[in-house]
């Protein structure tokens, strides 16, 4: 059941995810002019103590990596390239407004790029590649939520028809067991003399009435 409930989690975060990158790909496509960029270098390291898990990170020039790196020796840092665009896109009266956008590589400043612009927001931009990204990034949650799903209900299914299967069996066995038992019983009933015992379905002799009597002692 927990395995069912994870692969529906994945499968509404998945659709949430997919819907939304769905939306952003009918935004109207604009021509926008960069005006520069910055890149950025995103740090990140991970430790781990016993139950403890400590991740640091920072977000620095790419030229101050290696002084970051020696000032900070004691952890092992890992290097993530960021580049942010500051670009200029037209509003809807046609004048030119400045924004800003995380693009994939450096551009030279002056360079027209295509941008997704949404219609609530003028200044609210994003590229076409990060939205391909975060649908196929959706759609990858979204079928392995569901095939989660799929498996773990059919697993499910498996164990209670086995179950019901042994409960079937065990209940025929029964019903078919208690006949006999109770027809052996019988048997050994008439076979057994009058006032006989019967000890675990087997007649018993009794014990003759000279071994059993005590001897008495005493006056006559």
């Amino acid at each position: 059941m927990r395995l069912i409930a994870s692969g529906l989690i994945l499968v509404l975060i998945g659709g949430f995810f997919a819907i939304d990158a769905g939306s952003k790909s009918g935004w109207a496509h604009v021509q926008a002019r960069v005006i520069s960029v910055d890149t950025k270098c995103d740090m990140s390291s991970t430790s781990y103590g016993v139950l403890t898990k400590t991740t640091s990170t920072a977000t620095i020039d790419c030229k101050a990596v290696d002084l970051f790196e020696n000032l900070h020796h004691e952890k092992t840092w890992t290097v993530a390239t960021t580049h942010l665009a500051h670009v200029m896109v037209p509003d809807s009266g046609g004048t030119q407004i400045a924004t800003t956008l995380p693009v994939s590589r450096d551009l030279a400043p002056g360079s027209m790029i295509t941008v997704l612009q949404s219609p609530d927001s003028a200044a609210r931009v994003k590229s076409p590649e990060a939205v391909g990204q975060g649908m196929i990034a959706a759609l990858a949650m979204l079928g392995g939520g569901a095939l989660i799903t799929l498996w773990s209900f059919a697993r499910f299914n498996r164990r209670r028809r086995l179950r019901a299967a042994f409960v079937e069996a065990a209940t025929q066995f029964s019903a078919t067991a208690a006949p006999a038992t109770v027809a052996a019983s019988v048997a050994t009933v008439a076979l057994a003399a009058p006032g006989q015992a019967i000890l675990n379905g087997v007649p018993i002799r009794p014990a003759s009435r000279s071994a059993a009597a005590p001897r008495a002692f005493g006056r006559r």
